[in-house]
């Protein structure tokens, strides 16, 4: 599928550069960010699947939304603080795919607490789309490449749960990427939830 960053890109600006006075773009802004915020998934046709995505859900229901000034990580650079007003006030339950897909270098740039609040939105996506979504930071937690090891560390144990069901999924369904994830399950995940 084809998509366009171009809506994105023009909402973010009316939002955020233009919105000094009202005109009736400003109303096309709002409903374009309604669609974006009220969405709600089907129910997986894959029963295995859909109770993953339940299992995910069940987990991270009660995480708190880091807050509006909690956002923006600290990499340098614009993205990190465009990522944060982009993602600014979204709940991960009603996020759009589009969305998601629009602005999938938020698991790069958002700080740690709001990695881990829209983590479980990035888990959904990927179970709906067919796609690795956040599977090179879940993996990315080894010795060897101990790089997002942190992001993880406010994950609860069931949370903790859930990314691992979520990877063992994902290691029966991709052959070529089961090796990194049967190490990160091994060095990283399950040693976490003996120790929780």
């Amino acid at each position: 599928v084809h998509r366009t960053w171009l809506p994105y890109e023009a909402a973010d600006a009316m939002r955020w550069g233009w919105s000094q006075r009202e005109t009736p773009h400003h109303a096309a802004v709002r409903a374009h960010d309604a669609r974006l915020s009220e969405y709600e998934w089907p129910e997986h046709a894959d029963p295995t699947v859909a109770a993953l995505v339940a299992q995910i859900r069940a987990a991270f229901a009660d995480r708190p939304y880091p807050g509006d000034d909690e956002l923006c990580g600290d990499d340098g650079g614009d993205e990190p603080p465009e990522l944060a007003l982009s993602y600014r006030g979204r709940d991960w339950r009603t996020i759009h795919p589009d969305f998601l897909a629009a602005h999938s270098d938020g698991r790069f740039f958002l700080s740690d607490s709001a990695y881990c609040y829209y983590l479980p939105a990035w888990l959904i996506h990927a179970l709906h789309e067919g796609a690795q979504g956040p599977l090179w930071g879940l993996t990315g937690v080894t010795e060897k490449d101990g790089l997002w090891a942190e992001r993880h560390d406010d994950l609860g144990p069931e949370e903790s749960e859930a990314v691992v069901a979520w990877l063992r999924h994902y290691a029966v369904k991709d052959h070529d990427e089961r090796g990194g994830i049967q190490r990160a399950l091994e060095e990283y995940w399950l040693p976490r939830l003996e120790s929780d």
